[in-house]
């Protein structure tokens, strides 16, 4: 698995962590074709189901592990990029 892989919560694939913003995420989440998910469950639920799909121990174990050893940490990097910027919003 690569960096280039991961289902970034982004509408554009990032090329590094610097590419995500939390704009971005915020976009992605809260799309237009993502709205009947928003409405039924609501901005903090979505919001939380997101953290705990990004959460460390969870990434670790079902995303981490597969990366390529090369591109672990900038993946790793990423991921507390997301977590950061979900906590925030």
């Amino acid at each position: 698995l690569a960096f280039k892989n991961i289902p970034w919560p982004a509408l554009k694939l990032p090329n590094s962590p610097a590419d995500i913003t939390k704009d971005d995420i915020s976009k992605f989440l809260f799309h237009p074709l993502r709205l009947q998910r928003v409405q039924d469950k609501g901005k903090r639920a979505v919001i939380r189901e997101e953290l705990r799909r990004w959460h460390p121990d969870k990434f670790c174990v079902r995303v981490l592990e597969k990366v390529n050893p090369s591109e672990r940490a900038l993946v790793w990097e990423a991921a507390e990029v997301v977590i950061r910027y979900l906590n925030e919003l």
